[in-house]
């Protein structure tokens, strides 16, 4: 599996996607295939095929997970992010609820409200669909 690199964002969803764990990023902070360990299941062309995310929309996500340096919390992140975005949650309902799973205290949810409040000020966080 290879991976564009004039398309890539640099988003890491592909790291989380891929079931060997093979993914990473480089340099440049573009995703690339470790080919010696990759076994071609295509996991992460079909899942991702049609994201489509542009720089304008991950920069500010990864502004929000870098709260975090746990990768377990990403996923927890983005689907508050994605709560926020369909205007099924506020910034501040997100903010609690991913606090309520931070066991380590170092979860800050004013912070994290004033930068989900950031993204939807500026149109980031709305559905086109």
């Amino acid at each position: 599996m290879d991976i564009d690199t004039t398309k890539c964002v640099g988003c890491g969803n592909c790291h989380i996607i891929c079931t060997m764990g093979v993914i990473s990023l480089d340099a440049d902070g573009k995703s690339v295939v470790n080919q010696d360990e990759c076994v071609e299941c295509s996991t992460c062309h079909r899942v991702l095929r049609d994201e489509g995310y542009r720089p304008w929309f991950v920069r500010p996500i990864r502004k929000v997970l870098s709260f975090f340096k746990l990768g377990y919390l990403a996923n927890l992140i983005r689907k508050m992010i994605d709560e926020v975005r369909m205007r099924r949650k506020t910034p501040k309902q997100a903010a609690r609820m991913m606090a309520k799973s931070c066991e380590c205290g170092a979860f800050i949810p004013a912070r994290a409200e004033a930068r989900l409040t950031w993204m939807r000020e500026r149109g980031f966080l709305y559905s086109e669909r």
